[in-house]
């Protein structure tokens, strides 16, 4: 019922479900819902927990509080590490022998190899605080798990971005015309030259036109296809679930998937029936090779 909600969207419709209709708290969340984007998603959700029989509506809740409280997001393992780097990075080098230690261990291999005792010692309720301030900007990947995508390795997933952004870029170019279509081909690299032919042979289309934040990435082709690719997924998917997304790729890839314009609901299916008719294109050329 909350997946596709972000954490804070999550808080306010457990706000809302605690609070009640007539209490402070439930007054305090309907104020905090008319001011936040996705409000009429927020409140979906809130209507259908309220409408659970009592035992089912109690279980849900405490889901939700033990998610809200927990000190590391749920699912971590699923986000690459490039992201949980990224939030130590805020602090300190005395604190973050501390926060290495609570992660697992496949992960703080990752990041530089198990640690020994922390540096720093912290009151158990002070670490915990800790610990949610600073892992507080990754998004919980448990309630994602309705997404297919967010079981492929990053791998597969740029490979599926990649090739849908050759389908973009085949269908923009072939509505300029012949030239354009040969001129940017001769452009490309040879291997993303046959990823821009089978675009062109599978007829991928109808996409949206290419999203403007695509075309910003700068640097090789295979960047820029990527870039392409996220930005459409990007804007298919609501926030919280193309953060998810993001999160299983380094972050510096990711990042393309984040802050595209929303699509129209038509467009949206659009895409993502293409993302899933590229990831079959993309395996199937790996196993032929």
């Amino acid at each position: 019922m909350v997946e596709g909600l972000s954490s804070t969207e999550r808080g306010i419709v457990l706000g809302a479900i605690l609070g009640g209709e007539g209490g402070e708290g439930g007054v305090e969340a309907a104020r905090a819902l008319s001011h936040i984007v996705g409000a009429e998603a927020c409140q979906r959700a809130a209507r259908k927990l309220k409408a659970l029989d009592g035992s089912t509506r109690r279980q849900r809740v405490a889901e939700l509080v033990r998610e809200l409280t927990a000190p590391l997001p749920e699912g971590l393992a699923l986000i690459h590490p490039s992201w949980v780097a990224a939030c130590l990075e805020t602090a300190s080098a005395a604190l973050r022998p501390l926060l290495l230690s609570v992660l697992p261990r496949a992960i703080q291999a990752q990041l530089g190899g198990p640690v020994g005792a922390p540096a720093a010692r912290l009151d158990a309720t002070l670490r915990w605080r800790l610990c949610q301030h600073v892992f507080a900007p990754l998004t919980p990947m448990v309630h994602q798990r309705s997404a297919p995508w967010l079981e492929w390795s990053a791998a597969r997933l740029s490979a599926a971005l990649i090739q849908l952004g050759c389908a973009a870029l085949a269908q923009a170019a072939r509505r300029a015309g012949a030239q354009a279509l040969a001129q940017l081909r001769e452009r490309l690299a040879p291997t993303h030259t046959a990823c821009f032919d089978r675009a062109l042979a599978a007829e991928l289309s109808p996409l949206p036109a290419i999203p403007r934040t695509g075309l910003r990435q700068q640097g090789d082709p295979e960047r820029l296809l990527l870039s392409l690719g996220a930005a459409l997924v990007g804007g298919a998917l609501p926030p919280a679930r193309a953060r998810a997304l993001a999160q299983r790729l380094p972050r510096d890839r990711g990042g393309a998937l984040l802050g595209a314009d929303a699509l129209p609901p038509d467009q949206a299916q659009q895409v993502l029936d293409g993302f899933t008719r590229a990831d079959r294109l993309a395996r199937e050329q790996t196993e032929a090779r």
